[in-house]
């Protein structure tokens, strides 16, 4: 019987560690929308469910329909994002009716992953202009194929509460 050599077997459970870390993280446009939702002053109280749907067509993204909000300092300071590689559909059930509710009534957002190839990469959130109905809301959810959709789990930790 061959034995493995010491460094092969230390690199093989520090990987395992690591991919046993990883499997718990907090995906990175969960993140992001959190910092959206803090940066809008949310309360984890005004958030009753958070519902999340990948796009099947990243493609079909409405770009002309959606007003980005970079919650996060990588696409601050850029004045044009990339279309997204990937994007995800967020409705947002409200608890009653609160301040936040009052604020920020859009209960459809939408998530990009945009890559400009160099320098910036990461999850952007959008949400549709005012002039774009719910039923055209709903009707560009159905155009980027969102229709797996799961409950996220609002973390309190990710609220700082």
């Amino acid at each position: 019987m061959e034995m493995v050599p010491l460094g092969t077997a230390v690199a093989l459970v520090i990987a395992l560690a690591m991919a046993a870390l990883e499997t718990r993280r907090t995906p990175d446009w969960q993140v992001s929308l959190w910092r959206y939702f803090e940066a809008s002053e949310m309360a984890f109280a005004d958030v009753d469910a958070v519902w999340v749907a990948e796009a099947r067509s990243a493609g079909a993204f409405p770009a002309q329909a959606l007003v980005a909000v970079p919650a996060d300092w990588t696409w601050q300071s850029v004045e044009r994002i990339p279309p997204p590689v990937q994007a995800r559909c967020v409705r947002v059930q409200w608890r009653g009716a609160s301040k936040a509710a009052a604020q920020l009534p859009d209960a459809r957002l939408v998530l990009g992953y945009h890559d400009d190839g160099l320098h910036h990469a990461g999850w952007v959130v959008h949400h549709f202009r005012a002039d774009v109905s719910e039923g055209e809301r709903r009707e560009w959810f159905a155009a980027m194929g969102c229709t797996g959709w799961k409950q996220v789990a609002m973390g309190r930790r990710m609220w700082g509460s």
